[in-house]
């Protein structure tokens, strides 16, 4: 592939990002999506009915809310470090070191992400008891496997990456 051709490429994929920026707020105003946590708060699960997201308070609700935005909050910080480095190769500017450094962020937030909606869902949970929202208080202790692996999957390549480069250097600067 040209370099032309590929600079191109990334213009597109850089005009489909910002094309995307001006969809999610309209997309999250019109999600039911928080419903459906303050349904599983809740307890039931079975079913999306108007009559379960009744069933916990205006606190709760509110509580159910904020952590679906806590919650989504991960998938923009995400679309945003993508969006920065496909933003510096469509305009031409490859910085390796920036794009290797994103990487890492990259890995820290996916690796660290499972934990924190982990803590917050129970907090949420334990605030849902304390409303009178939720009966008893059952704590959830698992932990999703695949976001760990692909954030250590991130930080390994991250760390590949980084040594490819210093050989790299290192090759230039014997020859």
């Amino acid at each position: 592939m040209s370099a032309d051709r590929s600079l191109k490429t990334f213009k597109v994929i850089n005009l489909l990002f910002w094309a995307i920026w001006v969809a999610i707020p309209f997309c999250i105003a019109t999600s039911t999506d928080f419903w459906d946590k303050a349904i599983v708060f809740s307890g039931i699960e079975s079913g999306c009915t108007e009559a379960a997201t009744k069933e916990l308070s205006d606190a709760g609700k509110t509580a159910a809310f904020l952590f679906f935005v806590f919650d989504t909050l991960v998938y923009l910080i995400l679309f945003g470090l993508m969006h920065v480095m496909v933003r510096d190769c469509a305009k031409g500017r490859l910085f390796i070191n920036r794009s290797i450094s994103i990487m890492g962020y990259i890995a820290a937030v996916v690796f660290v992400w499972p934990f924190l909606t982990l803590i917050t869902f129970n907090l949420t949970r334990y605030y849902l008891v304390t409303t009178g929202d939720l009966p008893i208080f059952k704590a959830e202790y698992q932990i999703d496997p695949i976001m760990v692996g692909a954030g250590l999957f991130f930080f390994v390549l991250r760390l590949v990456l980084q040594h490819a480069l210093k050989m790299h250097e290192d090759a230039k600067l014997t020859v």
